[in-house]
């Protein structure tokens, strides 16, 4: 599958439906914070999509203004979306892709609760990796560490093992994380995870 259709599958998972050219239609499923305008850099390439709802005079102005101005220059993007409401966030999100199961002696701490991959000490859950949305197709994982427990490599092991169990289930994996935290970009090259895509959402 290339980028272009992973990303489009990517926004499928998020939303409950896919893309139609640069529209994105509205959710389907339980979604709170569509945005109404993401853009998505993959490579040297920068793609647009807008929200259906989004006004004619808007969506105009902004494929005037062009994907790679929408992505770099968030002043004038806002300045768009103003008419239309006020833009309560923007997010900056790095998405990859599984691309290698990972050996079991990588999770060896790693047990499962129900429908999360966990790792147990001093009695209590102190690491979790379960699944943030799915489909036939695809999984997001959402992972999280209990703060006096980081760095111990707790996180890396949870993901690996929820990354093994999509690769087995015949699905394709995306992790994701904000462009700033850095202990999230560890934990994804540590684990050889493919980069797809930067991505900005206005919302």
């Amino acid at each position: 599958m290339d980028a272009r259709a992973l990303v489009a599958l990517k926004m499928e998972l998020e939303f409950g439906v896919g893309p139609v050219g640069d529209t994105l239609p509205l959710a389907t499923n339980e979604q709170d914070d569509q945005p109404l305008v993401l853009v998505s850099r993959v490579g040297d390439e920068d793609l647009l999509y807008l929200r259906r709802d989004l006004p004619p005079s808007a969506r105009r102005r902004l494929r005037e203004l062009g994907a790679t101005a929408c992505f770099e220059d968030e002043q004038r993007t806002r300045a768009i979306l103003a008419p239309v409401g006020p833009c309560r966030q923007i997010r900056r999100i790095r998405w990859y892709t599984a691309v290698r199961r990972p050996d079991p002696l990588e999770f060896s701490d790693v047990v499962q609760r129900g429908a999360r991959l966990v790792i147990v000490a001093d009695g209590q859950v102190v690491a979790w990796a379960g699944t943030d949305w799915e489909n036939e197709r695809a999984a997001e994982v959402s992972i999280e560490t209990l703060a006096g427990y980081r760095r111990r490599g707790y996180a890396r092991q949870v993901t690996a093992a929820w990354v093994a169990a999509v690769l087995d289930a015949g699905k394709v994996g995306f992790y994701s994380h904000r462009l700033t935290n850095d202990a999230s970009r560890a934990v994804a090259t540590s684990l050889g995870l493919a980069h797809l895509s930067d991505e900005v959402e206005y919302i």
